[in-house]
């Protein structure tokens, strides 16, 4: 029977076209809809994971920094900030800094699977994304080294005068690329050592308060943050994590005294609670992905009606057609087969025209299995239902009067 539905398929060609590009754009929008919801859900998951012991309060910077005097501000934060801290006695919180930043990498073999999406173009050069850490982001968020190992103590320290080189922990997806020992040129100007490679998948917070709130550290390039001067203390990187335990008065307490440290080098910030603030920011981005996925049940809607409307009028126009493959001894289910072949092979293209979509998604962002494997089961269930009207408008034919040249 599918050589008939071949051929009724040729018959209605504009229409069959139609309805392909229709399932491809309804695939491609199922996948990313999916996609989204489940990152986020899983996102959100981790977050609260990661969090759920912590009191989280940010430091956001409120003033602009005269760009003569920029970079000694910034040292001179790090400085005062690694001096309160370490002066602390039975402090009850920890500073930690993840900021992620760009920074400048030679090409090798397949960096396009490392560089920042829309980045500048560099010859022989890209960017790639940097990590920069404290020595409290380790007491916190502890690495799993699959190779090598992690940064020391003495390389946290703001005390450690030997600059030659910078220690690196790399991303597990590295592996293969460098390894411990290997030398690395950073931003053009400093040399960078490989002691330690990350296992794979490990998270660790970004700078909560944009879209790199949580980050896989695969592709990713760490570093103590004390050897490019870059301002990650007042540019979104700086967390403080108090116990659930603190008091409403050490927390001020703290905060107040973190806010001097900076009035004192002319800088004006801010500390306050991002706890409410991350989970607003994730509610929000869940609610535009409904959106979304809403979006994507009325493109169901819509095609579902086209799809369901081209099929019932196939069976109008070639009712007669019908009528002879059953004096040729097809019965009912045959001639149902029929349509229902003409359905599978439209939908069979429109999946196979959509691979270079996923295949260029894979590449450059990697493919998310399960979200795929939803979209496919939704476009077969779609099927299904689009098939029962037709179904019944085929066994409601009298193919016997037809036959006896009855309309």
């Amino acid at each position: 029977m599918f050589k008939y539905s071949y051929f009724y398929i040729k018959k209605n060609l504009f229409i069959t076209i139609l309805i392909i590009i229709q399932l491809i754009f309804l695939i491609i929008n199922l996948y990313t809809s999916f996609d989204l919801f489940s990152k986020l859900n899983y996102e959100k998951k981790q977050i609260s994971k990661i969090f759920s012991d912590d009191i989280i309060y940010g430091i956001e910077f409120r003033s602009s920094i005269n760009s003569i005097n920029s970079d000694n501000a910034f040292t001179q934060a790090e400085k005062l900030i690694d001096d309160y801290v370490n002066n602390q006695k039975d402090r009850n919180f920890l500073l930690t800094l993840n900021s992620v930043e760009p920074i400048v990498l030679d090409k090798f073999n397949n960096y396009e699977n490392f560089k920042i999406p829309n980045s500048p173009e560099i010859p022989d050069k890209f960017y790639a994304n940097s990590l920069h850490i404290n020595s409290d982001t380790l007491k916190r968020f502890p690495f799993n080294i699959s190779h090598g190992r992690s940064f020391n103590d003495e390389e946290l320290s703001l005390d450690y005068t030997s600059k030659d080189f910078i220690p690196l922990v790399l991303g597990n997806k590295f592996t293969g690329i460098y390894d411990v020992g290997d030398s690395i040129t950073l931003d053009e100007t400093y040399t960078g050592i490989v002691i330690g490679i990350l296992d794979d998948n490990q998270l660790n917070p970004g700078n909560i308060t944009s879209d790199k709130r949580l980050i896989n550290l695969d592709n990713y390039i760490i570093f103590p943050n004390k050897y490019i001067d870059n301002g990650s203390y007042i540019t979104g990187g700086a967390l403080i994590h108090f116990e659930k335990s603190a008091s409403k008065e050490y927390i001020n307490s703290v905060c107040s005294d973190i806010r001097k440290i900076f009035d004192d080098i002319g800088v004006a910030v801010d500390s306050r609670d991002f706890s409410e603030i991350l989970y607003a920011n994730i509610n929000s981005y869940l609610s535009s992905i409904k959106d979304k996925l809403m979006i994507s049940v009325i493109i169901t809607i819509f095609i579902f009606v086209s799809i369901t409307l081209t099929l019932l009028n196939n069976i109008l126009l070639y009712k007669k057609d019908f009528a002879i493959h059953h004096l040729a001894g097809a019965n009912t289910l045959n001639i149902i087969s029929i349509i229902a072949n003409q359905l599978t092979i439209i939908s069979l293209i429109a999946t196979i025209l959509s691979i270079p979509f996923f295949a260029i998604k894979t590449i450059t962002d990697g493919l998310n299995i399960p979200p795929l494997f939803l979209s496919i089961i939704f476009i077969v269930f779609l099927n299904i239902i689009v098939l029962i009207i037709p179904i019944i408008s085929i066994k409601n034919l009298n193919l016997t009067q037809l036959i006896k040249g009855e309309e």
